[in-house]
């Protein structure tokens, strides 16, 4: 039984949301060439200054910023420093909501409704997670979310990930146990799926995620390939 923890990080996954206001990659292209490996770069946790106030990762791309680091957002209610993905996938601005590794998965137990800041200062891949507020914040701003596993070092291969609209399935407010929640994309040990409908668990107990072994939904991941 495999499990696909989603807004997780480094030796798990990494989640990202996706700014919002930017088109989405095109799903009419054939997976091979919309869904192709991409990096952020040797050393993507470098701080990038910049002269503008910006709400999101979003607002630093539509000014320029083709770079992933550390910037500076402005959420209407206070100033802080994020990692912004502006470079993997084209049309897309993802801000770091969570980032953890597989030896610290016991403080990362509880689901993306329950308020649990870790580091929320000091973004990085191994102990990381925003307030509840200000991923909430983030959100208002926002039109997808995006997790996917060993993102410092590999990027996006597209492999163990997903992504869907929030409009589908909202982690911040929904309540989830093995409930069936539309999603664009997922990868799970090798098992495609495009506009399906997957299994989630996200409560109180169980940190965001899917499980391969789930028989509930459109989507299955039986056997690894």
């Amino acid at each position: 039984m495999g499990k696909l923890l989603v807004f997780a990080a480094l030796l798990l996954l990494v989640f990202y949301y996706a700014a919002g206001g930017v088109a989405a990659v095109a799903i009419k292209s054939t997976v091979s060439e919309v869904y192709r490996m991409r990096q952020c770069g040797s050393n993507p946790m470098t701080t990038v200054a910049r002269n503008y106030t910006a709400r999101s990762c979003v607002d630093h791309m539509e000014h320029g910023a083709s770079h992933c680091g550390h910037y500076v957002i402005d959420d209407g209610q206070e100033s802080y420093v994020v990692f912004c993905d502006i470079s993997t996938e084209i049309g897309f601005a993802y801000t770091l909501i969570e980032s953890f590794g597989l030896k610290h998965n016991s403080f990362f137990r509880k689901g993306l409704t329950v308020n649990w800041p870790i580091n929320e200062n000091s973004p990085n891949w191994n102990m990381y997670r925003l307030s509840h507020s200000r991923m909430s914040r983030v959100r208002d701003h926002s039109t997808y979310w995006r997790t996917t596993c060993n993102f410092p070092s590999v990027g996006i291969d597209y492999q163990d990930y997903v992504r869907a609209r929030i409009t589908d399935v909202d982690p911040l407010k929904q309540t989830l146990s093995n409930t069936c929640k539309k999603v664009e994309y997922i990868n799970l040990r090798g098992h495609l799926g495009l506009q399906t409908t997957v299994a989630f668990w996200n409560n109180n107990g169980n940190h965001m995620h899917t499980d391969s072994s789930a028989r509930k939904c459109a989507f299955k991941a039986t056997v690894a390939r």
